[in-house]
């Protein structure tokens, strides 16, 4: 069986002010459970 993970290394969010990124990261990350993703990873500092 195979997997596929998404990473998210970017938290930059065009458009978006700097209070609505999480919201922005976790539409990411909904989206890509949403389309078969079994894991989701994020960059650290």
């Amino acid at each position: 069986m195979n997997r596929l993970g998404y990473q998210i290394s970017s938290f930059t969010c065009p458009g978006s002010r700097p209070e609505e990124i999480l919201d922005c990261v976790a539409a990411r990350a909904k989206a890509a459970e949403a389309a078969g993703c079994d894991r989701v990873m994020v960059m650290g500092p």
